[in-house]
Order: C-alpha cells, then structure tokens, then sequence
C-alpha cells in the first residue's frame, strides 16, 4: 500500500530537505509526499500551532500563503488574474521557489512528489492582492457579493468563497495546472477543491446566505430551464425559515417543523434544482482539471480529495457520487479523520441540525438517527462519541463503500489523521490519539480496500512517534 504524506513548504524550510526526507522515508516508510505547492490555509501549508514532539517550535509569524512556486506566463493567458499577485506574500519564501528546492533532492531519495492545490476558497485580503478575484465572488440570493464567511468551525480563519462557474476563476486554476505539470517534474497533483456544503446546508447548517447567484451561474441555470427567480425566492425564504429555527423564540407550525420545511421545498423544487446544478459545477470544473492534466502530462496521476462531511452530512452525502468524482481523478482522497470525527461530526453538523433540518428531537435521539443513516455504531451517549471518536471500523467501511461505488475507476487513498490539531479558537479539542490508534486505521484501510493513503492535515502537525508508528504498520501489512 502506497503511503503519502501532505506537507507544507514551511517544514522543509524549518527542518531542511535532507531531515524530513529521512522521516518520511526511514521512520514513516512512506512512498511520497503531497506538497502544498498553492494554499491560503495555515493549517497545511505553516507551522503547527503548538510544541510537535520531533518538529522545531513553530513560529506564529505573518503567515499569508499563496503560490510557493515560480509562475510561468504562457499558461494563464486565458485569465485575467495575475499569477505574480498570487505568489505569496510570506517574507521567508520572497524570491524563493520550493519546487525547485525539493523535488530534486525528494526523487533522489526515492520519494514521489505530487503537487498539492488547496482550492475553492480565499481570504479576504486576497482582494487587496489581486483584485480581478473580486470579480469572481459568489454572489447570493438578494444579488449580493459574497463577503467573508466560515465554511466550516475546523476553519483557521474566515475565507471568501468564488464561484466555480466563473470562467476566469476556472482559467487560473486550469492555468496552476499546466504550469506545475510542465514546468516540474512531478509525478503527479493533489486538489483540494471545496470543503463547504452546498447552498441547502450551507443555509441550514453553516448559516450562511444561499449562493451562488452570480451572472455565470444564473445563465446555465437557465440553460437547464430551471426559473431562477423560483430559485432565489425559495432560498431567501429557505434563509428565513432557518433564522428563524435558530431563535429561542421560534414556535413551530401546528403541522411540525419538519412538515414546515418539506412543505417549503415542495413549494419551490426549484430549490433542489440548484443544489443539483451547484454540485454538477464542481464535478464539472474538476473533470476541466483533469483533462487539463492530462493533455500536460499524460501519465501524471491525479488525485482529488474529498471532505469529510461528506460521510455524515444529509445532502452532501447524496450527492457526493464517487463513481463521476472518478471520472476526474487516478486516485481518490476521501478524508476519514476517525479520532476527530466525533468532536466534528457533533459539533459542526447534529448541533446545528438539531435546530433547523430535524428541530424537535432529542439530542441524543437525533445524534443516534443519524448515526443509523449512515451506518455507524452509535455510542452510549453523545459525550462519549466525543471522546473515543469513530473509530477503526469507520475508516474500514467509509474505504469499502467509496471503493465499491468508484466501480474500479479510481483508486482510494483514504486521507487519515495523523495528530490533527483543532483550529484555535474554535473551541474543539479531539481525543488524544495513541501509535496503536495509528497501527489499526491503516490496518482497517488496508482491509477496506484501500491501494494507498494520504496521512493528514500536515507533516508539522504529527508526532515523530506516530510517523513511526505508520512505519510499523506498513512494513506489516507490505
């Protein structure tokens, strides 16, 4: 089973090539590493937020994030977004390319090296730094740009979400795409492409404004002869019913708030058409990467990571078909953080259901429905899933089932957690997570079915004993 591991360009800074070479080949007994070669997001691209047993202490400095490579011009003729702009900002990295400073030394050792893209969502003073991207932000369903919001509580920081059928949008990152693959020689690339949920959670769950309605996204609407008006309407009362759920003074209908918000959706299905065409624009827009990929280098092995909602999360869920997410992809990294999934799984989706999709219920009774929909044992109480996660059984059959329904077409590469540290400030703490703990998530992958795996969130976040405790595993199960 081939093991990667993700890595920020901050760690080799810190540590040095040759130090986290050794690591990850010798200790970890990995085949390659996943390179953040593009990201905003502190949490895989800077140091961890706390003292890491094998690790320098991290350093809190101005992290901006943004490119760490050299972009080269021909490839974004197509988009008018300066790939210079989008190079980052931090002061350790002015003038350097982490591409060129590792690749070479990596493949040398041995190590495979896949360029990683965190994609789908900015901060917001990439306006300031490049201000064509403010022309890409979602717009919502009063035919407002979108400003800053939390897509989930894991975040590090508030990010802008633009819409992935903005073809300039779309245009960079095509761009990153070739550039990387023909500029450098990888073996292949990683996308992160969206950790958020579609605009029916995103109202009902996160609490944030229904989107996108943007020119782009109204016109294939329209294309698809959904009525958009019907759409935005329904939403904007979608919205209220939600702000209203969330109150203390909230009494629900004679007829029950479930039947309330069915009748809702009943009366505008143009609703449900929306979610429909926003996911079909990722899978879209993924499948535009893809080829892009591939015309640029046919035998790169292309990668697409999966957030983890997708496992509990009503509609995202259904909607999430892993047998088209293969049609863009060699290998597919579905995020099954078994130790955090507990704390996340609470937290950021059955409290907040709790009070909009299925108010009324128990907590513990609704946290045990739940879990029965998609297969998982429930615990005896909530706090106790909180505080012993989901365990080695959850990443056996979350691999199995994504296995079974990529139908042969891509490969699985669950993404599993590997120390991973909650965002600070959001006020989640994951139980702690032991080298046996390690030793029978990839046991329970690998009997799943699993061809390989991504250790996750970040090199800098794990413990020198629990990369060698994945050394210990693989040379078990090789």
């Amino acid at each position: 089973m081939e093991g990667l591991v993700q890595v920020g360009p901050y760690s080799f800074l810190d540590e040095g090539v040759d130090r986290v070479v050794h690591v990850i080949r010798d200790e970890a007994r990995l085949a390659g590493v996943a390179l953040f070669t593009y990201s905003w997001s502190k949490a895989t691209a800077h140091r961890s937020s706390r003292p890491v047993d094998g690790h320098p202490e991290g350093r809190q400095d101005d992290f901006q994030g943004g490119l760490y490579v050299q972009p080269h011009a021909e490839y974004y003729k197509d988009t008018s977004i300066d790939p210079e702009r989008m190079r980052t900002k931090d002061a350790c990295f002015e003038g350097r390319d982490i591409l060129r400073e590792v690749l070479r030394p990596c493949q040398e050792a041995g190590l495979k090296v896949y360029g990683t893209l965190w994609l789908g969502s900015e901060p917001g003073h990439i306006r300031e730094l490049e201000p064509a991207f403010a022309a890409c932000s979602e717009v919502d369903a009063w035919g407002q740009p979108v400003g800053q919001a939390m897509a989930h509580q894991w975040q590090l920081r508030p990010f802008v979400q633009h819409c992935f059928n903005n073809p300039d949008y779309r245009a960079f990152h095509r761009g990153m795409v070739e550039d990387q693959l023909r500029s450098y020689p990888l073996d292949g690339l990683l996308f992160l492409p969206h950790e958020r949920y579609g605009p029916i959670e995103s109202v009902l769950i996160s609490g944030t404004v229904p989107t996108c309605f943007c020119s782009h996204c109204l016109a294939k609407g329209k294309t698809r002869g959904i009525d958009v008006e019907a759409a935005q309407a329904g939403f904007r009362e979608l919205h209220a019913f939600a702000t209203q759920a969330r109150s203390d003074t909230y009494k629900p209908s004679p007829d029950g708030h479930v039947t309330t918000l069915l009748r809702l959706i009943l009366r505008y299905p143009e609703i449900l058409a929306w979610e429909k065409l926003w996911y079909e624009s990722i899978e879209a827009y993924l499948k535009e990467l893809y080829t892009a990929a591939k015309a640029a280098k046919p035998d790169a092995k292309i990668g697409v990571h999966v957030w983890q909602a997708a496992s509990w999360a009503l509609v995202h869920r259904a909607e999430t078909h892993y047998n088209r997410v293969a049609e863009a992809a060699d290998w597919i990294k579905p995020v099954v953080y078994d130790k955090p999934a507990g704390v996340r799984f609470l937290s950021t989706y059955a409290r907040p259901c709790q009070r909009t999709i299925l108010r009324g219920l128990g907590f513990e009774e609704m946290v045990r429905f739940l879990l029965g929909i998609i297969g998982q044992e429930p615990p005896a109480t909530a706090d106790a899933l909180a505080q012993t996660g989901f365990g080695p059984s959850y990443v056996e059959r979350e691999t199995a089932r994504i296995a079974t329904a990529a139908q042969g077409r891509a490969e699985v590469y669950p993404g599993l957690g590997i120390d991973v540290e909650p965002a600070p400030g959001s006020g989640m703490e994951y139980p702690e997570q032991s080298p046996q703990d390690i030793e029978a998530s990839i046991r329970a992958a690998h009997r799943g079915g699993a061809r390989g795996l991504v250790l996750s969130v970040s090199y800098a976040q794990m413990r020198l004993q629990s990369l060698r405790a994945v050394g210990r595993a693989l040379s078990s199960i090789s």
